[in-house]
């Protein structure tokens, strides 16, 4: 065929001689033994050739019985244009009209190359200061985030509009090489023990209810914000005057992640078992285990990690101040009027203020009622913070956690801890968990805490993660494992 007189080839035999193209050929299809991919390799080499120096050849695949694979949307042809229209129409060379035709898949009308593949023109996106925008992506223009421009995918066109600059709480500035509104600090809540709890402003409480509660949520003072809604689930723990949390429930996106002390390791996404790590509503919601903790993070600074057994911490970005409500306060750094009711006004007590944050459905007769009586609590705590021992390591100025006592006051952590060793005595994992406590909320103000845990002292962990007699150890990580249990 190469040769043939009259072939496809015909048109280019006296500027380029195919002889040698033909010899080339029979003695690969000697080698493979006559393979059909070995023989359309060779008269394509010609005809590339031929192409190259602007001389077009006939149809030469359809004899040959060489067709050519061609992706969706598209289609052969045997001289197509050398500069086929993309994506990235900017890209395209200068001296594209001067060029000679090519063989090869054309897209079909309505549709543009990317990538390999023939994709819609409309989902093709913009082009913004030579950077790609996809179809709805969204830029800043300026340095103090005041214009916004937007991809529209229908017209391919960047439209630009000016706006208020970030919202409070947050700062114009770039993060992993992103420009965007970033929190310019983040406020932490917690809740530990049996249980006590600390809101965003630093006010502490005490409160033993067992149904479900509004921990935290948005609620609507911001409406550009994300909504939101942190509920915990208490229960008794063979003593009826103190109460643990149980669970944790996330929602978000329309999302809800559930973190159950019954199912260690293992998250509930509404309502099916995950091992983790996992993500939803596209990578909004991401979920995963740090260390002891299931961690459900938000792609709006929301931060919710629980142990799987008492203790929730929730961090929020300064954006939310003074725009929240539940068990947390309103986080307005004002602790005095931390106990807002939910139908408004303040509570006179923990045990008031606790109960109007019931959430529905509740467990079954579940209650509240007042916290236990400790009549020595002022002596012992005295009496451990000069000794220096148990709850005492707390306010150590020498111990483990005195690079901690500028950032967070000790005194209240270390009166929570001994409150609890007095209600519920001979329970010693209640301090290991006491000290665990305060070693988070630690480490979520920025500081430093040293090694406390000994062979001697808090070695032993929790039965209900790691099996009875197990020592302590860093949780092995897992794969994304469904479970249908």
């Amino acid at each position: 065929m190469l040769t043939v007189s009259d072939g496809p080839f015909a048109a280019c035999h006296e500027t380029l001689d195919p002889r040698p193209f033909l010899e080339d050929c029979v003695y690969d299809m000697c080698v493979t033994g006559g393979e059909r991919t070995t023989l359309c390799r060779a008269l394509s080499a010609y005809a590339q050739a031929c192409v190259e120096l602007g001389i077009a050849v006939g149809d030469w695949r359809s004899p040959a019985n060489c067709p050519m694979s061609c992706p969706a949307n598209s289609s052969y042809q045997l001289c197509g244009p050398a500069c086929p229209a993309t994506c990235n129409s900017e890209a395209a060379p200068a001296n594209c009209s001067g060029r000679p035709c090519v063989e090869g898949c054309v897209c079909l009308p309505g549709f543009v190359s990317s990538g390999g593949a023939c994709v819609p023109a409309s989902s093709c996106g913009c082009t913004y200061e030579g950077r790609p925008l996809a179809p709805g992506q969204a830029v800043w223009a300026d340095d103090q985030c005041r214009q916004r421009c937007t991809c529209d995918g229908a017209t391919q066109k960047v439209s630009c509009q000016s706006t208020q600059g970030c919202p409070a709480g947050e700062q114009c500035q770039v993060q992993n090489g992103l420009q965007d509104c970033y929190p310019t600090s983040f406020g932490s809540c917690q809740a530990s023990g049996d249980p006590h709890y600390v809101s965003f402003d630093g006010r502490r409480f005490d409160f033993m209810g067992t149904c479900m509660y509004l921990l935290v949520g948005s609620c609507g003072q911001n409406a550009g914000l994300p909504a939101f809604r942190v509920l915990v689930e208490n229960e008794h723990r063979g003593s009826q005057t103190v109460s643990y949390t149980r669970a944790v429930r996330v929602e978000a996106y329309g999302v809800e992640v559930a973190v159950r002390r019954e199912y260690p390791g293992q998250v509930l996404v509404d309502g099916i078992l995950y091992y983790l790590p996992f993500q939803a509503a596209d990578g909004q919601v991401q979920v995963f285990r740090q260390g002891q903790d299931a961690v459900v993070r938000t792609d709006f600074g929301l931060t919710v990690t629980y142990n799987w057994n008492a203790l929730v911490t929730v961090k929020v970005p300064s954006s939310y101040a003074n725009a929240l409500c539940g068990l947390c306060g309103n986080f307005n750094g004002d602790p005095a009027d931390d106990l807002a009711l939910r139908g408004g006004g303040q509570a006179a007590n923990a045990l008031d203020f606790g109960n109007s944050w019931q959430e529905e459905p509740s467990p079954a007769n579940c209650g509240a009622s007042k916290p236990g009586d400790c009549p020595k609590l002022d002596s012992l705590v005295t009496q451990q913070v000069q000794s220096k021992k148990e709850c005492g390591i707390l306010a150590d100025p020498s111990g483990p956690f005195r690079e901690c006592h500028s950032k967070l006051d000790p005194q209240g952590a270390v009166r929570d801890c001994v409150y609890d060793l007095c209600l519920l005595p001979g329970q010693t994992e209640l301090l290991c968990e006491a000290l665990a406590s305060y070693a988070d909320a630690c480490q979520a103000a920025g500081a430093t805490v040293q090694p406390w845990r000994t062979e001697e002292f808090c070695r032993e962990y929790r039965e209900w993660q790691l099996g009875e007699n197990k020592r302590f150890q860093s949780p092995a990580p897992q794969g994304n494992l469904h479970s249908d249990s």
